[in-house]
Parts: C-alpha cells; structure tokens; sequence
C-alpha cells in the first residue's frame, strides 16, 4: 500500500513538472516582428525598394542595402556636420534628408547631394518625386515639373516653430509648436489659422495626407482628421506621448512612448502583439512600405511589421 503511494506521488509530480515546462501553442504569443537592426536609439527612418535609410542619432546617416545587408555610414556633407530631422524615401530609390544645419539633401547612388542649401531647415515634404520644402522661409515646388524651379512664399513664422509639414496639391499645411495648424495656399501666400477648430494649441507632431486626400494632424494630445472639409477630433489614450503617425487604408498607426497604437473605426487599440515583442517599448519613428509593412525605429534598433 505503501508503494503504490510512493509511485502515484512519483506520476503526480511527473505530470505537474511536465505541464509547468510545456507551452501552449494555442495560447503562447507570436512574434509578428522581423529585427532589421538589433542596437541603437533610431532617430529618423526612411525606406525604399533596395534601402533602408536611418539615422541613430542626428549627426548619423546610415545607408543599408537590404538585398546584402551592407551599410555605408555618414556623418558629414561638405565638412558641415549632419544634423538630420527627416528622412523620407520613394520606391525609385531616391531619398530625401532634411538638416536644419545644411538644408535639404537627397541620397541616390550612393552619393549625398545638395537640393537646397539652406541653414534652419525645418521640414519638408516629398511630393510626385519632388521635395518640397518649408524652412524660416515656406518653399515649395510650383510643379511645373522641373525642380530647380521652386516658389519662395516671403513669410517669417518668426519664434513659432514649426513641427511638421506636408504639401497637397498647391497648398502647404505646416504644423507649429504653439500656434496650431496653418495653411498657406502657393496662389494666396497670406498663413491662415486654423485653430479656432481645435481644442487648444497643442505641438503637432505630424501631418499625412491620406490616399483620399484626406488630412490627417496628430498633436501630442489630440488626432484630427479632416474629410470633405469637416475635422473630426479624438483625444488620445491617457498618459501617451505620440512622436509619429502614418496612415494606411483609412487607419493611423501611431507610435509613442508606450509602444505601437492603431486609430480605425473610431477607436484607439494597444497593437499588444507587436509591443510585447519590442525589447525597447518607445517607439520613436515610423515608415511604410507601400501598404504590407510598417516599419518601426525604436530605442534599441529597428524592425519590421507585416500589415496582411
């Protein structure tokens, strides 16, 4: 009786020990993530067909090749050391870099090139292959197609400085840090205040134009969304600090502090799946691949996210 005691306590543990060590396939998490770079706080982060453009810090370029994974490293243009506040990118390979010391460059076949020299650089957007740019000064293309030819608008946001910007149609919106959102049309170069329609001045973090040429503006409190003329206005989740948005398909996926956010159907949703697997939860940066992949610049590297 004895015995048969000792050996149902012997199976009883063996059952339990084995439990413990199993993992459910059904309910364990999976990684959604691909790592693209593994260290570094990503600053800036751009993507095209054959590269993988960011910078670690503002002083640093980096230019990898994603068929070999080779990377070529920048830290100056002409003796004049970087200081990189955008990156963006198209499919053709050509990649544009704003620095708010040296002006607007562009990287095509593994050189770094002058578009604009112009010191305060501040934003610029990337339209139809052009940059278009808004500096002390808003310039943009006057899209006669030729991009050496490009509009001045003589206006000075003087001590208000500007967050974000982006060009739609002939019209440039520019996001500022305690003045709300501006418009300035290349026909009327008079700045037109919208602000009166948001609740507060808050800083705009930044501005996309969607595939239906609708207007979305992500401040660091508010998501305002302008369609057909009309904004639509949410307050963000509590105790989030937004630093980027892009829009896909009628949804934003936002970065922030606490990880990855969606905004569709009216609502906010935690991407759990995809910060769980972050090893640093800012998320600091963000660019899509066409419509099947985000991109994610973080405090510890860079990855990558299949949307379908």
């Amino acid at each position: 009786m004895k015995l048969q005691s000792t050996i149902t306590i012997w199976i009883v543990l063996a059952l339990l020990t084995t439990s413990s060590c199993k993992k459910d396939p059904l309910i364990e998490p999976i990684n959604p993530l691909t790592t693209i770079v593994s260290s570094g706080n990503i600053h800036k982060l751009g993507i095209s067909d054959m590269q993988l453009v960011y910078s670690s810090s503002p002083e640093a370029l980096v230019v990898m090749d994603r068929r070999d994974g080779s990377e070529k490293h920048y830290h100056k243009f002409n003796s004049q050391v970087f200081d990189i506040f955008k990156i963006q990118a198209q499919p053709t390979g050509r990649v544009c870099i704003g620095d708010s010391r040296g002006g607007l460059y562009y990287y095509a076949n593994d050189i770094v090139q002058f578009i604009i020299k112009d010191e305060g650089l501040v934003g610029f957007d990337y339209q139809r292959q052009h940059c278009n740019q808004v500096a002390t000064r808003i310039r943009f293309n006057n899209q006669k197609g030729i991009e050496q030819q490009i509009s001045t608008l003589n206006f000075r946001f003087g001590t208000n400085a500007q967050t974000a910007m982006v060009a739609f149609n002939d019209t440039v919106w520019v996001g500022t840090k305690q003045q709300g959102l501006f418009f300035i049309s290349v026909n009327d170069p008079t700045p037109r205040s919208i602000s009166k329609e948001f609740q507060g001045n808050y800083e705009n973090v930044q501005l996309v134009v969607d595939s239906n040429d609708n207007l979305w503006s992500l401040t660091t409190k508010y998501l305002n969304i302008r369609k057909n003329g009309n904004w639509t206005i949410r307050r963000l989740p509590s105790a989030m600090l937004a630093t980027d948005m892009v829009v896909i398909d009628d949804a934003a996926y936002i970065a922030s502090d606490r990880g990855l956010f969606k905004y569709s159907n009216d609502q906010f949703v935690e991407l759990t799946q995809v910060n769980v697997n972050l090893r640093h939860k800012f998320v600091t940066c963000l660019a899509k691949e066409e419509n099947h992949t985000l991109w994610l610049g973080t405090g510890a590297g860079i990855y990558s996210y299949p949307l379908k």
